[in-house]
């Protein structure tokens, strides 16, 4: 990352959060959605009178939005008009049951929902999934 990069909204944001930082989020997310570590590409230090000051710092949980081909599960695929312009989680099937206790091991990404309500093939796979870390959770439930 480069001083280029650094946009007006970005200067303006540091403005208002002196001692803190100003993150790079690769896409807009609607107000009241969390955004998760995957979006966020890196930061920027903001000294106390609410100037970045340091270099890039990039996030190792970034993950780029991809176009997916793959299948989704059928219930992921109904529509969900009122939630256009969100995002939905998928999750390991495995863990089903588990809802809506979803260990964050068990979250495979998050897909992007189009003007039409449904998921529009856009999707961030999550820093977290970790198959074997869910078989692990599965075995150690007692039912």
């Amino acid at each position: 990352m480069h001083d280029s990069d650094i946009s007006q909204e970005m200067i303006d944001e540091a403005k208002r959060n002196p001692n803190g930082w100003v993150y790079k989020i690769d896409c807009k997310y609607p107000d009241g959605d969390n955004i998760p570590p995957e979006a966020i590409e890196g930061a920027w230090r903001v000294n106390e009178s609410g100037e970045i000051f340091e270099d890039f710092v990039k996030n190792d949980s970034y993950r780029p939005i991809e176009k997916s081909r793959r299948i989704l599960p059928k219930f992921m695929r109904m529509k969900h008009p009122s939630q256009a312009h969100h995002w939905m989680i998928e999750f390991d099937l495995r863990c089903l049951h588990l809802f809506p206790k979803i260990p964050k091991e068990a979250y495979v990404g998050y897909w992007l929902i189009g003007d039409d309500g449904a998921p529009n093939g856009y999707f961030r796979p999550t820093s977290t999934y970790d198959p074997e870390a869910v078989t692990k959770i599965l075995e150690s439930i007692k039912y």
